[in-house]
C-alpha cells in the first residue's frame, strides 16, 4: 500500500500525487497525474536502491511540478535509520524528463516547501548536525 502521499490540482484540474511505493516496499517516490479520469502511467523518481522519505509536492503559478524528498543511504552497521546519511534531492520536470538535483548533504529531515508569488521555490528542513532549522530559496 502506497504511503506518504501528496497532492496538488493545477489550473487545468489536472491531479498530481507522489507517494512511497515500490514492488516488494515504499523504498521509492512514484509520481502519476490524472487528466480527463484518465491516470498516467508511473514514473519513478531515481532507483539507486537508496531509501527515500519525507516527499513533498507543489505547484507553481505555471503549473510546473516541484519535488523534494530525502534520500537514505542505508549502512549495514548502522543500530537505527536515522543516524544514517540522507541527502534532500529537489526534482522537477522539463521537456517531459524529471531533473534531479541533491541540494544539501547529510541533510533534509522533515523538511517542506512553498512556492512564493514570483514562483521562486523555498524549502525548511532539519540539518542533522546541529538540528536546527535550516531556509533555502531557488531562484
Amino acid at each position: 500500500m502506497p504511503k506518504l502521499r501528496t497532492f496538488e490540482i493545477d489550473k487545468a484540474g489536472v491531479i498530481h500525487v507522489i507517494f512511497m511505493g515500490g514492488i516488494t516496499s515504499n523504498d521509492r517516490i512514484i509520481y502519476r497525474f490524472n487528466n480527463k479520469n484518465e491516470w498516467s502511467k508511473p514514473q519513478t523518481l531515481e532507483r539507486k536502491g537508496n531509501k527515500r522519505f519525507g516527499n513533498c509536492l507543489k505547484i507553481d503559478g505555471d503549473d510546473n511540478v516541484h519535488v523534494i524528498y530525502r534520500v537514505q543511504k542505508s549502512r549495514s552497521n548502522a543500530l537505527s535509520i536515522s543516524r544514517d546519511p540522507a541527502q534532500l534531492c529537489y526534482a522537477t520536470i522539463k521537456n517531459n524528463k524529471w531533473l534531479i538535483n541533491e541540494l544539501k548533504s547529510d541533510t533534509g529531515w522533515y523538511s517542506t516547501m512553498a512556492i512564493d508569488k514570483d514562483n521562486i521555490v523555498h524549502f525548511v528542513y532539519i540539518c542533522t548536525e546541529d538540528n536546527a532549522n535550516k531556509f533555502v530559496a531557488l531562484s
